[in-house]
């Protein structure tokens, strides 16, 4: 998973998936059903070379981009904080589990590319674990709410879309996907989980990268 996978996400529900904010096309919704796993397949198929995105909960390494720990199917990151909220989330699933006593260090590495009070032992304990149901539970609650939230994307699609038009609608991709995350950002700064912005920050490199 050399690179980070919400990104390709985002690219394929703004480009290719109808209005999500029509509650008739719950077959399109990315945040369930089979357009989700299908979505989840081809982000596995790029990233991993495996079509089975199921085995990729319990991935876990630092791919040197200053984000520290990158984990799981969408790479949760320990600088972004979203890594610490999928633990504290499994630990009200599960209290007594190994993870546990990592919460905070990881809260003192948040917004660094820091491994310190981690290391080997963190990684194999989040390995050891990932692909555990209530884990699993944990990483998919974590996701929905912070990312695949259809509301929320569709309201931010819907103030994107005023500003400039889609590829679908003869715009220019590189435009649009900028748009939507400056739309996305403000959305970000309102809310306490997310005034970290690495992440848009790196999105918007990767679009420009043409990554």
């Amino acid at each position: 998973m050399k690179k980070i996978t919400l990104l390709t996400l985002i690219i394929f529900f703004l480009l290719f998936i109808p209005d999500c904010t029509n509650k008739k096309q719950t077959e399109h919704d990315i945040s369930s059903g089979a357009l989700r796993k299908e979505v989840f397949a081809l982000v596995s198929s790029a990233e991993n070379s495996t079509l089975d995105y199921s085995k990729q909960y319990s991935y876990i390494e630092d791919i040197h981009e200053g984000r520290g720990y990158t984990a799981g199917i969408i790479g949760f990151t320990s600088k972004n904080g979203d890594l610490l909220d999928v633990i504290r989330y499994y630990t009200r699933l599960n209290p007594h589990n190994s993870l546990k006593k990592y919460i905070p260090a990881l809260e003192q590495v948040k917004s660094t590319a820091s491994h310190k009070e981690l290391g080997s032992n963190f990684v194999k304990e989040w390995k050891k674990v990932g692909n555990t149901s209530k884990m699993i539970q944990a990483k998919n609650h974590i996701l929905n709410k912070q990312y695949m939230d259809s509301d929320s994307f569709g309201e931010i699609r819907k103030a994107a879309l005023a500003k400039a038009k889609a590829q679908s609608q003869g715009g220019s991709e590189t435009h649009y996907l900028n748009t939507f995350l400056k739309v996305r950002a403000k959305v970000m700064q309102k809310e306490e989980a997310h005034q970290d912005l690495s992440r848009i920050k790196a999105q918007r490199k990767f679009i420009k990268e043409k990554k």
